[in-house]
């Protein structure tokens, strides 16, 4: 940082009218400003960070706190949509098509707001059985093996969190 004055600018004590005792007192009281702007200087930069650092912990906070939400949301509402998704299915044989089409869009609406929070819904169908994310519910019949043949019910996630495993049925076993 540079100084405020140069070194120029400090006049000789031979060329001053009232002598070496007044130059003496100014460049005390010049030595006295220059620590005290030090001292100001350092707590404003000290504040800056402090200040930055406390910006940075609150969005931490508030990210927190909106997955927090996110997932007490979807803990208390998975189990409509998979009401909505059986009542679909019922209504798929029902002759009024407007109360299918309706319950439909009530469970767009409910995907769409889970989406908006980052929750997203998995169907692992035809994967390999992986327990960190699927419940097996039981076995069918025809194709042998650990792969999902059935998903009785959709397993969800909010970002890296696991909410809910999905409900699967798994191949034959082997014999």
């Amino acid at each position: 940082m540079k100084a405020d004055f140069e070194e120029e600018d400090i006049v000789p004590e031979d060329e001053t009218e009232h002598g070496a005792g007044e130059l003496k007192k100014v460049r005390e009281k010049l030595k006295a400003c220059l620590a005290e702007k030090q001292e100001y200087l350092d707590g404003w930069q000290r504040a800056r960070a402090d200040f930055a650092n406390l910006k940075k912990e609150e969005a931490s906070k508030r990210e927190r706190l909106e997955e927090a939400v996110a997932l007490s949301f979807a803990q208390k509402l998975i189990p409509l949509a998979d009401s909505f998704e059986a009542g679909i299915r019922s209504a798929q044989a029902a002759a009024d098509a407007s109360w299918r089409t309706g319950l439909q869009s009530m469970h767009a609406e409910l995907l769409k707001a889970f989406r908006d929070l980052g929750i997203e819904s998995f169907e692992p169908l035809g994967e390999a059985f992986d327990p960190a994310f699927h419940t097996a519910v039981g076995r069918g019949e025809g194709e042998e093996g650990e792969h999902i043949i059935h998903v009785e019910r959709k397993g969800y996630r909010l970002k890296d969190t696991l909410l809910r495993p999905a409900y699967v049925i798994l191949g034959a076993e082997r014999a």
